[in-house]
């Protein structure tokens, strides 16, 4: 009964906004999500657009002590499987080892659940973490979605952001895409809020959360998500 209601629930809400984002396309507007996994780079990547293009993101959760914004603008972030509510997408991805580690130790730092049990944390996340991703894989269905990896954008920012500025429509100078990343380094952004930087913006690696599982729960995790993973190139 419950996710029969659920999914009432979201048909009326998808046919509710639905006059508005038909009105939008029609227009040539654009309403951007920024759609992420929580713990996948999406404060950083928001904090990378607004730097490089002079314009405020949104978000669908009234802001947070370390990003305050309103609910619109040049990009919108969401954790929610609410795509019915853009006219584009932006698909941000991190691999699931790194993500579930990450999101555990946020919860217990940030969220204060000290107690919470690491097993029963990870077996929600991983099947959080794929329904999530294969929703947003779907959406490119319905309208234009560009995906981007947490690695990639480590790796290679400035190429990254350039072509995802790019996808936007924006034309930004090389040198100012530059000041961006420069402006939002790990160092930087973890001085800039002395309070829970270091806490909110933890390592700004990749690779190293599988160390934190056991070899039962890498198997999990592996049987769980490996054929998705595979999909998306994480191997």
């Amino acid at each position: 009964m419950q996710n029969l209601q659920k999914k009432l629930i979201g048909r009326f809400r998808s046919v509710a906004w639905w006059p508005r984002i038909t009105l939008m396309r029609v227009l040539g507007e654009k309403r951007v999500a920024l759609a992420s996994y929580p713990r996948s780079g999406n404060t950083w990547l928001r904090l990378l657009i607004e730097e490089a293009s002079g314009q405020e993101s949104g978000t669908i959760y009234g802001g947070n002590e370390v990003i305050k914004r309103g609910s619109d603008g040049i990009v919108i972030k969401t954790h929610g499987w609410d795509a019915y509510k853009y006219t584009h997408a932006i698909h941000l991805l991190r691999n699931p080892f790194d993500v579930c580690v990450s999101y555990y130790e946020y919860s217990k730092d940030i969220y204060g659940e000290k107690d919470l049990d690491w097993q029963t944390f990870m077996h929600k996340s991983v099947g959080e973490w794929r329904g999530h991703t294969q929703r947003w894989m779907r959406a490119s269905k319905s309208m234009p979605v560009y995906l981007i990896k947490y690695e990639d954008l480590l790796v290679a920012p400035k190429t990254e952001l350039k072509t995802l500025l790019d996808w936007l429509g924006l034309e930004v100078p090389d040198s100012r895409i530059k000041q961006a990343v420069e402006a939002t380094s790990l160092k930087k952004l973890q001085k800039k809020h002395p309070r829970k930087g270091k806490r909110f913006f933890r390592k700004g690696k990749s690779g190293l959360g599988i160390s934190t599982f056991s070899p039962a729960d890498r198997s999990y995790l592996m049987e769980q998500a490996g054929d998705l993973m595979a999909e998306l190139g994480y191997t």
